[in-house]
């Protein structure tokens, strides 16, 4: 029998799979920091082995996989929204999934490609204050590596742990830190890896970095539109009026 819980109520649920579809599941757990319950609310329909999945400006029908084993699902991997709506990418896209930017994760998922500012030297506290108020006003917001011959680690500006840092990949941006009195710090940027760990906690499983910390990871933060209002209710509404 399929494993479909009704609703994704925690963006520490949503694990990127192997598809390399960091590109699709930032930005999905990034808009599920905004909106509580935006994964489950794209999924418009779904029987046994069909779902409408409400993406970019036209809902989408997709096969529902018998699995998450190879594929973007929940942390115990199994099936959830999170797969259907990469289900979905594939039946957009084809299956070839890897190697897009964030802007086609918020243009599937939101139908607007947001915009990129890049953390670049001297320029990296006024990125992080934009990435800060996007966030308070309801906007999501990932960021993005340059592609390295390796990886590399960073010492998180919380508690000083190294962290690896993922070349060529994208991480939510899941809340943000303000800067401290008499300080010169900026605050900083809580990320998430959307490919997880085995902590379960999102505060202890997100990466904090300081501005200088982001312009040293060479990371490029996009900003994506606000999430528009559901339309998993009036779809319910059609399909009850031609029942």
């Amino acid at each position: 029998m399929l494993d479909f819980p009704a609703s994704v109520t925690q963006c520490a649920d949503v694990r990127q799979g192997p598809l390399g579809t960091c590109w699709l599941m930032a930005p999905l757990i990034a808009g599920e920091v905004t909106v509580s319950g935006f994964c489950d609310r794209l999924i418009l329909h779904s029987t046994g082995t069909l779902a409408i999945v409400d993406v970019g400006s036209a809902p989408v029908t997709t096969n529902i996989p018998a699995h998450a084993h190879d594929r973007s699902g929940s942390r115990d991997g199994t099936v959830n929204s999170a797969t259907l709506i990469e289900a979905a990418a594939q039946t957009v896209l084809g299956s070839r999934l890897e190697g897009h930017l964030p802007f086609k994760g918020f243009q599937f998922l939101f139908g607007s490609p947001g915009a990129a500012i890049p953390a670049l030297p001297g320029f990296a506290r006024a990125a992080l204050r934009a990435a800060a108020h996007a966030l308070d006003s309801g906007r999501p917001v990932v960021a993005a590596t340059l592609p390295r011959r390796r990886s590399f680690t960073l010492a998180d500006e919380h508690n000083g742990r190294q962290v690896r840092i993922t070349p060529n990949h994208v991480y939510a941006v899941v809340g943000h830190t303000q800067s401290k009195p008499g300080s010169d710090c900026s605050g900083g940027l809580l990320m998430r890896n959307p490919v997880l760990t085995g902590r379960t906690d999102i505060d202890v499983d997100a990466l904090h970095l300081s501005a200088d910390q982001l312009t040293e990871a060479t990371m490029t933060l996009f900003i994506g539109p606000k999430p528009a209002p559901s339309r998993k209710g009036a779809s319910t509404g059609q399909q009850a009026e031609h029942q």
